[in-house]
């Protein structure tokens, strides 16, 4: 009866190496069996990376030329105590 266990947490054991193994690896997994090599891969990385930097400054320009700062408001000067 122990031997059908240890066979059990064995099995398990084996499902979730290959299940986190299949999490970590996806992208490369999908690549090998797509036919795209990895410099080709790093490269639309890097194109990526460099348009999210250009949309990020585009959004913040334009929401400054869209919004500009609101200038402060002076608080009114306290009315002084009055004479009974």
């Amino acid at each position: 009866m122990s031997s059908i266990f240890a066979y059990v947490d064995l099995t398990l054991f084996g499902y979730l190496a290959i299940f986190i193994a299949t999490l970590v690896f996806s992208q490369k997994i999908k690549d090998f069996f797509a036919g795209i090599p990895a410099d080709m891969r790093t490269g639309m990385k890097a194109a990526e990376a460099k348009l999210l930097a250009d949309v990020a400054t585009y959004r913040g320009s334009l929401i400054a030329k869209l919004a500009p700062p609101a200038t402060p408001v002076a608080p009114a000067a306290p009315e002084p105590p009055k004479a009974a």
